[in-house]
Formats: structure tokens, C-alpha cells, sequence
């Protein structure tokens, strides 16, 4: 009787491992199903993903964009204001557009973003140099973020209307291309802040202003190195349609929205973003 009931609990044991098993491997293959479409929605560990590809992408060799949203929006949202996964999915690139939970990204998000970054690039066999990453405000900071955790996995970084501390004082900054959007008159995140950060990264990447775009209302400067890196500076005084945020906005946005600045603006975020991209595939 004894040895029945040790071997009846070896096989629930067993049973159990099985299972556990079976549900990692689910987990760890969250794109398995995925169909081509515009914004499908895909669940994995916690979050969800609005990714769209086109049927050849699926087949692989496309490139991968991450276009991540601010507090208080979801992907929809983000893609109202950048137009990244109309845009991208048509000119070759898996665009991901993550939903955070409760609409605010908290740092327990990070490791779940970066692993499903990892499994569409697995599962979609994407092309490994041109992977780019961006996002709004809070999505801002994932992307400054990104760039100093695995800023030498990705092609470049399109932060927009977000500062933040660029790495540890003893970890370099990856010589990746950058292209920073900020508003003069952001109410959430400092100007100042935003010159100070430029500024260290054309130090630290040993680069040379080589043209500036004036105009009434925006200047695009471009910065470059002997490596072909490039930091692009976005600055504008368009301001949101919202009581609150100033200068928190996107520039000439696709759809209107609340988050969108007001008036025509002298350049659409969203395609001069996408053509960042399609310039500054990794070397």
C-alpha cells in the first residue's frame, strides 16, 4: 500500500512539473498565434501589446519599433498622436505599442517590455539592425532607459517630452543615434534639463554640430561623430490643448487628441521619427 501511494505521488508530482512546464513555455512564446493586422493585441506576462505587421513580416526580416505611451494614455492613444504603427508597418517594421496597466508605467514594467522585445524578435526573425525604441513622456523615460540598459541592442532611440538621468556615473552611454523631441515650454519636464542632456551626449560621443533647421517656432539641430552617429534635437513652443503641460505635446499629431499641440506645426513628429529610423540602421 505504501509503495502504491509513493508511486501515485511521484506521478501527481510529475504531473505537476508537466504542467508547469507546459505554462512557462506558453508564457515564453506569447507571439506564437499572432495574425497580421493593424494594432492586434497581444497578452503576455501581465501586459498587453498592440502590434502591427504586415503579412511578409511575419516571415521575418522586417525591422522592430517600440512606441511607447505616456501616463494616462494606452497604445491607441500613442498611436493617435505618432501614426508610428500606420506608418511603420507599411514601410517594413513590426511596430509595437505597449498598454501599460492603469495607464502609468511603473519599474517592475521595464523587464516585461524588454522580454517581449525579445520574443517578437525571436518569433518574427527580425532584423536585429534596425531595432528602435521611443515612447512619450513616462514612455520617454523607459526609452532613456533602454538606451543606457541595452542601448547596444538597438539602432536608435526616439525619446519624446522626457528627461531623465542618462545612466550610472561609472556605466558609458552606448554610442547609439538619438532622436530627442522636447518642448521649450513642457510643464512636466525641464528645458534646461533637456540642453544638459544633449549636451553630455555629443561630449561623450565625441560629436560635431552639423546643421541646424531655425525656424519661428522650432530648431532641429543635428549633432554627428567620425562613426556616423547622429543626436538629433527637436525643440518647439507649440503648446497642448489641455489646461496643464504646456509644451507636453506632439507636433502636428495624425488624429487630434488632447496630447497633441495646438496648430499646424512646422514638422509631423511621427514621420520624421520613422525617417530617423529608416536613416540609422545599427552598424
Amino acid at each position: 500500500m505504501n509503495h502504491f501511494l509513493l508511486n501515485f505521488r511521484s506521478f501527481i508530482l510529475m504531473a505537476l512539473a508537466l504542467c508547469s512546464y507546459q505554462a512557462l513555455a506558453l508564457e515564453a512564446n506569447c507571439l506564437k498565434d499572432l495574425k497580421p493586422g493593424y494594432q492586434v493585441k497581444v497578452r503576455c506576462d501581465g501586459l498587453s501589446y498592440n502590434v502591427s505587421a504586415e503579412p511578409e513580416c511575419l516571415a521575418g526580416g522586417c525591422g522592430l519599433i517600440f512606441d511607447v505611451h505616456g501616463w494616462t494614455m494606452d497604445g491607441r492613444t500613442e498611436e493617435k498622436n505618432t501614426g508610428l504603427a500606420a506608418l511603420g508597418s507599411k514601410a517594413g517594421y513590426v511596430v509595437v505599442q505597449p498598454n501599460a496597466n492603469g495607464a502609468s508605467w511603473s519599474n517592475y514594467d521595464y523587464p516585461k517590455v524588454y522580454d517581449f522585445m525579445q520574443q517578437t524578435k525571436e518569433a518574427l526573425d527580425i532584423d536585429e539592425k534596425r531595432i528602435h525604441f521611443g515612447g512619450f513622456s513616462q514612455g520617454g523615460i523607459m526609452t532613456w532607459t533602454f538606451l543606457c540598459r541595452y542601448g547596444d541592442e538597438l539602432a536608435s532611440v526616439a525619446p519624446i517630452a522626457a528627461t531623465a538621468n542618462l545612466c550610472a556615473d561609472d556605466q558609458p552611454i552606448p554610442e547609439t543615434s538619438v532622436i530627442f523631441t522636447q518642448g521649450h515650454n513642457d510643464s512636466f519636464f525641464s528645458f534646461r534639463k533637456a540642453t544638459e542632456m544633449v549636451d553630455q551626449l555629443v561630449e561623450d560621443y565625441g560629436m560635431d554640430q552639423t546643421s541646424k533647421q531655425a525656424g519661428s517656432r522650432h530648431d532641429i539641430t543635428s549633432y554627428r561623430n567620425s562613426n556616423g552617429t547622429e543626436v538629433k534635437f527637436m525643440t518647439h513652443s507649440y503648446r497642448t490643448s489641455l489646461l496643464s503641460g504646456g509644451g507636453h505635446c506632439f507636433p502636428n499629431p495624425p488624429e487630434y487628441s488632447q496630447y497633441g499641440c495646438r496648430g499646424n506645426a512646422a514638422f509631423t513628429l511621427g514621420k520624421e521619427i520613422l525617417e530617423f529610423y529608416q536613416n540609422h540602421p545599427k552598424k
